[in-house]
């Protein structure tokens, strides 16, 4: 009888081991091994891959959807909502995504025929954003069987649905939260908890979406979920370290506008693109590096 009971004290009231040092230890070892293996197996080819095809798909598919986005709202509104989301991007990338998506709002009506086919053409094109994604997401679990072409093109449309829900759902987010703050009285460090509130809803969603991503994009049969969780904390850890560290770098050090001229917003773009798409494959083997580790000690 003090067998059960020492083990349940040990595991936990839900079931679960507490984080231990042995714990630690694996997931460190875990992380050493991701990061030899994104090494071995070339992640920084399959990133640049993942990044350029992100790099043509964003802009257009943005675009289509704040253009949707503004039958309903006026376009000077869509534009500051947009400036609001576009906050984690750094400053550079930021003004050449906000300048082209407010371009188009206000010379188009989003109504038509061509609107219609602009939103085909452009989830068409799209698509090789979700596919480059799916192929990066098979290396990094080292999966070397492919699904069939139409499959991997029914998933990668629905990432790119997905990722346009997304950011229409979060456009319908600023607008509410503005439309309430409007009568809230002013209270103090508004400001910081805002930025907070953001950061923190953002960590939120990415974790979540990459938690459904790993889960479903690689060609295998659907682990548990509490198998991709790690993985997906990591990414978004790294993620968003990435992308305060080269928001830094830039504010302090960058230079790109000086050596590159009026290409200096696309470099940095493509950079921070690079950087996500790095991180969301270590993420990924991350998750395969602990899987194996739990099947070799029968967790």
């Amino acid at each position: 009888m003090t067998q059960p009971l020492e083990k349940a004290v040990l595991m936990g009231s839900n079931g679960a081991a507490p984080l231990t040092s042995g714990s630690i230890g694996r997931l460190a070892a875990a992380g050493w091994r991701a990061g030899r293996g994104a090494a071995q197996d070339d992640f920084g080819m399959v990133a640049s891959s993942i990044a350029f095809s992100a790099f043509l798909s964003m802009l257009p598919l943005f675009a289509l959807v704040a253009l949707a986005y503004g039958t309903f709202t006026e376009p000077q509104e869509v534009v500051a909502n947009l400036r609001a989301l576009t906050r984690i991007v750094p400053d550079e990338a930021r003004a050449l995504i906000n300048n082209s998506l407010g371009e188009a709002l206000l010379i188009s009506d989003g109504r038509g025929a061509g609107f219609a086919l602009s939103i085909a053409l452009t989830l068409f094109s799209a698509s090789r954003a979700g596919r480059s994604l799916l192929y990066g997401l098979n290396v990094a679990c080292r999966i070397e069987r492919r699904s069939s072409f139409v499959a991997r093109r029914e998933v990668s449309v629905l990432i790119v649905l997905a990722v346009a829900a997304l950011v229409t759902s979060a456009l319908v987010a600023v607008s509410a939260f503005a439309f309430i703050a409007r009568f809230l009285p002013e209270l103090p460090f508004a400001s910081e908890l805002t930025q907070a509130l953001f950061w923190v809803g953002t960590a939120a969603v990415t974790a979540a979406m990459l938690a459904i991503i790993y889960r479903f994009g690689p060609a295998r049969d659907a682990p548990p979920w509490h198998d991709v969780m790690p993985g997906s904390v990591l990414a978004t850890a790294l993620w968003l370290g990435a992308t305060a560290l080269f928001s830094i770098y830039l504010t302090r050090f960058g230079s790109f506008g000086r050596l590159y001229g009026s290409l200096g917003a696309v470099i940095v773009l493509q950079l921070w693109l690079l950087g996500s798409a790095f991180a969301f494959l270590l993420g990924a083997r991350f998750n395969v590096e602990l899987a194996g580790d739990a099947a070799l000690n029968g967790d």
